[in-house]
């Protein structure tokens, strides 16, 4: 399948197409051992031999995309003329050819995104896609407020404009710890950032890049994107559905940091504990009371209790007549004799409260009965 010249130099991951533009009105680029200077020059990747500054390139036909994390000691790139040990040497088990999106220094490890998805890694990379990228630094001394807000604006080092980040304090003391987000990538930028304000990092390590982390993913290791993080890059949807945590990888290395992403919650006490499922706050403040008249009258409180919703059951029952009203009336027999009464006219007059309050009111209950009945 033919298509246009920069686009397969874009998805072997040599440059970006504006740049393959560049390199092919510079003469860079040959097809077939000729040299193509035309912007719209169609070629197949499959068939035709295409060469930039005299090198072969390789398009792959399906890609891959695979999270590593990246130790201490190992260089970002394919190949290194001092053979010292690269990304590609960690990639061995994987067939395809990879390659980084972005780098990582020699001395600092984490997340490393590697892919043959050339067009993907530009889009990433580029300054406009403002991709974040989370890092764990450890700094000598304890900065203030000042730095951080420093920092956070951003800082000019030698010359270099460092633009505005996101700085966290996690721990404070004689080496303290931190996490930044950044949305550029430049040069030794998170070390010069903080000798600048009197703060030498000691340790870095990334923790994220764009909404990935290296949860379960121990040092050396990788792990393949699935395709919902890969339609999600694809995107540029790559803000993280919530910040990235430091406290993992800070507890493995035994420094204690309480995890603010986690919700703490508030001791149980009187004011905010919650009634069970199905019962208002009215209801537990009525089952209390109950509670309390059980407590202080006793069997006979009980009883009283009782007949007294009996007694409201039949003032609203006492609507129908006839052989509806004999069956309530039956009814109300049998609950008399279940409670070993001759009648419920004849009831318990002696109440828990001297007969008087509850005897009261079941002669209006009576009453009102004998004259509905």
């Amino acid at each position: 399948m033919k298509e246009r010249l920069q686009k397969i130099i874009a998805r072997a991951g040599l440059a970006s197409r504006r740049q393959a533009e560049k390199w092919i009105d510079e003469g860079r680029v040959k097809v077939n051992g000729q040299v193509i200077s035309e912007q719209g020059f169609l070629a197949d990747a499959e068939k035709d031999h295409i060469k930039v500054n005299g090198k072969l390139i390789q398009v792959a036909n399906e890609f891959t995309y695979i999270l590593l994390n990246k130790p201490k000691g190992v260089v970002s790139t394919v190949s290194d003329p001092e053979e010292r040990v690269t990304v590609a040497d960690l990639m061995k088990p994987v067939q395809e050819r990879l390659f980084p999106v972005g780098r990582l220094d020699i001395n600092t490890e984490g997340a490393l995104l590697m892919t043959n998805d050339g067009e993907l890694a530009n889009k990433l990379t580029h300054p406009s896609a403002k991709c974040p990228k989370t890092y764990l630094v450890k700094v000598a001394g304890a900065p203030d407020a000042k730095d951080l807000a420093r920092l956070e604006k951003g800082v000019t080092v030698d010359g270099m404009r460092y633009g505005s980040c996101k700085v966290k304090l996690l721990k404070k003391g004689n080496n303290s710890w931190l996490t930044v987000e950044l949305r550029e990538g430049k040069n030794h930028q998170i070390k010069n950032m903080f000798e600048s304000v009197g703060h030498p990092v000691s340790k870095l390590r990334r923790i994220g890049f764009a909404f990935l982390s290296l949860s379960n993913i121990e040092v050396g290791q990788f792990r393949v994107l699935n395709q919902i993080e890969i339609d999600r890059l694809k995107r540029g949807d790559v803000e993280p559905l919530r910040p990235i945590s430091a406290h993992r990888v800070l507890k493995k290395i035994g420094v204690e940091v309480p995890d603010e992403t986690k919700k703490t919650r508030a001791p149980r006490t009187s004011k905010n504990r919650k009634p069970k499922a199905g019962r208002s706050f009215s209801d537990k403040r009525a089952s209390d009371v109950s509670r309390r008249n059980r407590k202080d009258f006793g069997k006979e409180g009980r009883q009283e209790r009782s007949d007294r919703k009996r007694s409201s059951r039949y003032m609203d029952d006492n609507s129908g007549s006839g052989s509806q009203g004999q069956r309530r009336d039956s009814r109300r027999k049998s609950w008399s004799d279940r409670d070993k009464k001759t009648s419920w006219k004849e009831g318990r007059r002696s109440r828990g409260s001297g007969g008087k309050a509850g005897s009261f009111r079941q002669d209006k209950v009576r009453k009102s009965y004998d004259r509905k009945g």
